[in-house]
């Protein structure tokens, strides 16, 4: 009885005990570039990682973009990333059509679209990694 007590005490440190990684957050912002050169209009949004609220609620950053063709927009953030200083980048009609990881500092995320020859429409992003 004392030896299971002790073993289910064990793997209950090593899976809740582990220390909680501090998340990435900047004193000054850095900035990123999203560029639309498809020849359509595109709707999406960049997320930050999820955090904890004060209040206990988990939450995370999210900006909303709208851009005409050549339009471009600057989002800035101080954070918390992902690792290696990433956001989440999402394309969407109705629903999302398009997800990546990009970098934050590394300047112009491109956002491209091309007509498929059966019909239809394909749009992407070059993010990076």
């Amino acid at each position: 009885m004392k030896r299971s007590f002790v073993f289910f005490a064990l793997i209950f440190f090593c899976l809740y005990g582990a220390p909680v990684r501090a998340q990435e957050v900047l004193a000054s912002p850095i900035c990123l570039t999203i560029h639309n050169v498809a020849p359509w209009s595109v709707t999406g949004s960049l997320a930050s990682q999820s955090f904890t609220a004060p209040n206990g609620v988990k939450a995370h950053h999210r900006i909303n973009f709208r851009l005409k063709p050549d339009e471009k927009t600057e989002i800035c953030s101080r954070g918390p990333f992902y690792p290696g200083l990433k956001h989440e980048l999402t394309l969407r009609t109705l629903v999302p059509i398009f997800s990546c990881m990009t970098r934050m500092d590394k300047g112009e995320v491109l956002i491209k679209g091309a007509y498929k020859p059966e019909g239809g429409t394909k749009t992407w992003a070059e993010c990076f990694d």
